[in-house]
């Protein structure tokens, strides 16, 4: 049986027996919904779902969990709703106001410093990298130890992960990146890997041109116009 991922939590009911989701929201989440939790027994799932609504024994009910999580991705999660509180919100609704706690908690992000042209570059994956997103951008301000108005601290996250990226203020001798270290990227198309490999060339240097090596379709790796090294795959 695979594992619950969080903040999804299946407990036992001490006064029925019956069993229940429970969706556990932790730290770092707004005020009036911090550490708070919200419980619902396993009868109200979706009719799509009704063969799962009476799970005999944990090992059922968090095979109903994992069939309940599916759906819910499958269905961009608009029909099941909860409280927090006194607030009526979907699953969906949830999930994306806490971006924070999604189903995979990364807890080690890359974190790459620039000279200035963290934005810049920001934008420029965002572009490029399959489905990359801009998920905040924190500026220096008047009077903090950075230029003004350059990035603090940048989220982008691209396949699945997130990495963090700031600005250098102008003053310091940071060292710029090179090749020893890179990201790893694997396509799961050569339409993908074509359009990754083809945008981060742009301006930067091809290290190894595209190739099939070992089990691989397509090997690269490429050194973008930042200076940030990568290495798209095609399995």
């Amino acid at each position: 049986m695979a594992r619950i991922p969080k903040p999804f939590v299946v407990r036992q009911r001490p006064d029925t027996k019956t069993y229940s989701l429970t969706l556990n929201v932790e730290c770092g989440l707004p005020g009036n919904i911090c550490n708070n939790w919200y419980r619902k027994s396993f009868r109200h799932l979706p009719e799509e779902l009704a063969s799962y609504r009476n799970p005999k024994n944990k090992s059922m009910a968090e095979e109903a969990t994992l069939k309940l999580i599916e759906f819910l991705r499958k269905k961009q999660e608009k029909d099941i709703s909860f409280k927090i509180r006194t607030e009526n919100i979907t699953v969906g609704e949830w999930l994306k106001r806490n971006a924070k706690l999604e189903l995979i908690q990364q807890k080690a992000f890359p974190f790459l410093i620039f000279h200035g042209t963290a934005e810049e570059a920001m934008k420029f994956y965002e572009v490029i990298l399959p489905s990359a997103k801009i998920e905040s951008i924190i500026r220096f301000e008047k009077g903090q130890r950075g230029d003004e108005g350059k990035v603090m601290n940048g989220i982008l996250s691209f396949m699945g992960q997130k990495i963090m990226l700031m600005d250098m203020q102008a003053d310091y001798d940071c060292p710029s990146f090179n090749w020893a270290t890179s990201f790893y990227l694997e396509c799961k198309s050569v339409k993908e890997f074509d359009a990754v490999f083809n945008g981060l060339a742009k301006g930067g240097v091809v290290m190894m041109k595209e190739e099939p090596f070992m089990q691989f379709r397509k090997v690269a790796w490429v050194t973008d116009k930042f200076g940030v090294t990568w290495q798209p795959v095609l399995v």
